[in-house]
């Protein structure tokens, strides 16, 4: 190969950097080379080969996790639109967006085909689980994290994805995160006290197992409204259940923190 000529002591005149030649008992050196230069060799008297151009080798770049986005929805007309606007304005876009629906009477299905980068699955209603519907497109899901929203939770900025899922990229035993929920202008006094007694404007440690005696039940509190997942950890933990009326999401982080990982608010 060529790089194997470059070396000091056969034969070569070559040095990355610099170039130098023997010519007529004098020595003369040339301006130092980019680390594009050529490489010579010296193979016979009066005889120099080249070598093609090459680039040292760059230091490889981290892997970027893939991110797959899942929306359930059943009719879910009046916020669909505003939501898949949102995510496709993220600044870290999903590589792909997966829309599940439940036998959809209104224009659910029309606003899903306007946007040709997002996938569309279709169940019958009686088939829908909280638990075993996320599941089923988890597995046939190409992500390394796995985002889910309802069909009436938008993103309030294009940051949102990229600050939710910012923890599971990094080195680290976080599996699982949620963001805060702030309540639509026409929510009842009742649903805006909700989201704003469990999401307070700041962020918290991580939550692990060991902290159930301290924390209870809020130890594993998570919300498929708006989490994330690392689809590894998830997996592992099996997914969520199936035949649950709700908290299919707590379900698993409980079972993703018996497994030694935590969850972060």
């Amino acid at each position: 190969g060529c790089a194997s000529h470059a070396r000091e002591g056969v034969g070569s005149t070559a040095q990355r950097g610099s170039l130098s030649s023997t010519q007529g008992g004098g020595k003369k050196r040339g301006a130092p080379l980019s680390s594009a230069s050529l490489y010579l060799h010296v193979v016979g008297p009066g005889k120099i080969r080249t070598c093609p151009s090459f680039s040292p080798m760059k230091p490889q770049e981290p892997v970027r996790a893939k991110i797959t986005v899942i929306i359930p929805t059943c009719n879910g007309e009046r916020y669909l639109g505003a939501l898949l606007d949102s995510v496709q304005a993220q600044t870290r876009a999903a590589d792909e967006i997966i829309v599940v629906d439940s036998a959809s009477t209104d224009s659910t299905l029309d606003i899903v085909r306007a946007y040709p980068q997002v996938q569309l699955l279709q169940i019958e209603r009686a088939h829908f689980d909280h638990g075993g519907t996320r599941t089923l497109v988890a597995k046939m899901s190409l992500g390394d994290i796995l985002v889910f929203l309802t069909q009436d939770a938008i993103p309030a900025n294009n940051l949102a994805i990229a600050q939710l899922v910012a923890p599971l990229e990094q080195e680290g035993n976080i599996a699982v995160t949620y963001g805060r929920q702030l309540p639509h202008s026409d929510a009842s006094p009742f649903a805006a006290h909700l989201r704003l007694f469990n999401y307070p404007n700041i962020a918290e440690i991580p939550r692990c197992f060991a902290d159930r005696a301290r924390l209870g039940l809020k130890t594993i509190f998570c919300s498929n409204s708006f989490a994330a997942y690392r689809r590894k950890e998830l997996a592992e933990a099996g997914f969520f259940p199936e035949r649950l009326l709700l908290g299919e999401d707590s379900f698993a982080v409980a079972k993703i923190l018996q497994l030694g990982y935590c969850a972060q608010y």
